[in-house]
């Protein structure tokens, strides 16, 4: 009992510190920034259903690469393949 209250402390700055860090306005590079970048098309610092389901369609525009407004097993395959990649760099 008595190791709970510091590992509790600990946790608790453990999870807390690095939003306070972000709080003085510095963008900090996570996963998922740019695409949500790309889907805050009016920049409110939101992702609005309109913006998310916009989003939504270009990656399946993309993935649809015969343009016949359907993906098949393969086209969906190869967009997961090719935004793991995109992920990568």
């Amino acid at each position: 009992m008595k190791y709970l209250q510091p590992l509790l402390i600990a946790a608790i700055l453990t999870l807390t510190l690095p939003t306070l860090a972000l709080a003085d306005g510095e963008a900090c590079k996570r996963p998922g920034d740019k695409h949500f970048t790309e889907a805050d098309t009016d920049n409110d610092g939101t992702v609005d259903k309109a913006e998310f389901i916009a989003q939504a369609g270009k990656m399946f525009d993309e993935m649809d690469t015969d343009h016949d407004g359907t993906l098949t097993k393969d086209e969906m395959m190869m967009g997961k393949r090719h935004m793991k990649m995109k992920k990568k760099e």
